[in-house]
């Protein structure tokens, strides 16, 4: 999560022309919408690495709930997964183990730059160097496997573990150790653990639990890392609007960053929360040289990004024309226009999650299917073809106060996006 002030990297953005219509779809009610243009195509063709992952996620979806986005090439880039050999023996090395708070990474340890991380593996074949910890008197004999995660500053790193994964007789615990030691414990518990870090890195272990037959509890597992930094009021504007604070940590640092390549010139920012439902204001626009909060809506997402399960939710996403699903990254607004759903306002994707936003017309919108009315009655807002729309009656002087280059930050907890967002690295 370090920000690079170094490194300036180009963004091209294509002068395409566009018609005067929109890509998204009116959805009047459960189940039925207007379709917009331009051919569906099939962007779950994938390549043989990633079938095996997006199997494994889907196997497991409730585990490895992390968004998906798809990059220019057309594959699906879902987070990958290499499956562990569970005879494969995996070494600690001890002059590793005494040097572990150095850059270099501990060998048997993965090591994390970026949060949200979701782990994703078995504790078979893992290494066996925490029995005990000081925190709890249960016994972990069992293998175990440790991520190393490196935080930017003082803040709450918390892990939750799903069940889902546990089956067959798998019982795995999570560990938060200040250091690689048993008895630097900070927290431990079946399901959930957080604490309070000021250490530039912190340990997670995911241990098997060993029951009093002495068989234990080795496993599949899926645990969610994350962290919250210390709110810092004056250093991030955000906060004081309301933006969740792992969510402002990462849209300021998107934020600084294009502000140093002078993509914007404008202090008025916008972030929408994918990670929340529709049904709730998961957009702020803020003025982050004042903190001041200017506007707060409902927003929809695309009806490909969620399931018919929970049409609230939004976990899957793309930059592929005709994939009809919202796309996740720094954006910039520009200029405004008449078309299908009356006033609109333009995008310009830039980063590769969401490069094709400007040729796919994923624009700002009014749509009555976003007006609270709707979300009151259905429990979700009506779902676009990837646009994010609000409420009609109030979008003019919404679209009024962000164009013309000012950013707009599309969040949600995916792994594969964040790692690779210049903005972000």
């Amino acid at each position: 999560m370090k920000r690079l002030s170094s490194v300036v990297f180009a963004v091209a953005v294509a002068a395409l022309s566009a018609p005067i219509f929109s890509a998204c779809a009116v959805e009047l009610d459960a189940g039925k919408q207007v379709s917009g243009t331009g051919v569906v195509i099939d962007n779950d063709a994938l390549t043989d690495e990633a079938t095996e992952a997006k199997a494994i996620a889907e196997q497991d979806a409730v585990a490895h709930d992390d968004g998906e986005f798809v990059d220019d090439s057309g594959a699906d880039a879902a987070d990958e997964f290499h499956p562990i050999d569970p005879d494969a023996e995996v070494p600690f090395d001890e002059d590793s183990i005494e040097n572990a708070d150095q850059v270099v990474c501990p060998v048997g340890v993965t090591c994390i730059e970026v949060v949200p991380f979701n782990a994703v593996s078995t504790t078979v074949g893992g290494s066996e160097r925490f029995d005990r910890y000081n925190c709890s008197s249960s016994n972990e004999s069992g293998p175990e496997r440790v991520y190393r995660v490196e935080l930017p500053r003082a803040g709450t790193i918390s892990v939750t573990l799903n069940a889902a994964n546990e089956t067959g007789g798998t019982d795995v615990d999570v560990h938060i150790l200040s250091s690689l030691s048993a008895n630097a414990c900070l927290a431990r518990g079946d399901r959930t653990a957080s604490a309070t870090v000021s250490a530039d890195f912190v340990y997670v272990v995911f241990d098997s639990y060993t029951r009093s037959t002495g068989e234990n509890g080795a496993g599949r597992f899926g645990g969610m890392i994350t962290f919250a930094a210390e709110p810092v009021a004056e250093n991030n504007p955000l906060l004081a609007a309301g933006v969740p604070p792992v969510v402002a940590e990462l849209a300021m640092l998107a934020w600084h960053s294009a502000e140093e390549q002078d993509l914007t010139d404008s202090p008025i920012f916008t972030i929408i929360d994918f990670s929340k439902p529709s049904s709730v204001k998961r957009l702020w626009t803020v003025d982050t040289e004042t903190g001041a909060l200017l506007a707060s809506h409902r927003v929809t997402h695309g009806i490909g990004s969620s399931g018919s399960s929970n049409k609230a939710l939004a976990t899957s996403f793309s930059n592929l024309d005709g994939s009809n699903k919202s796309s996740l990254g720094l954006s910039r607004t520009a200029e405004t226009y008449s078309g299908n759903n009356g006033y609109s306002l333009r995008l310009d994707g830039l980063e590769s999650s969401n490069s094709a936003m400007r040729s796919r017309n994923v624009v700002v919108h009014g749509a009555d299917y976003a007006e609270d009315s709707f979300a009151s009655s259905n429990g979700y807002l009506g779902r676009s073809n990837g646009c994010p729309a609000i409420a009609m009656s109030r979008s003019r002087p919404f679209i009024d106060l962000i164009k013309g280059g000012t950013l707009i930050f599309s969040y949600y907890p995916s792994n594969s996006w964040i790692n690779s967002s210049p903005f972000l690295n």
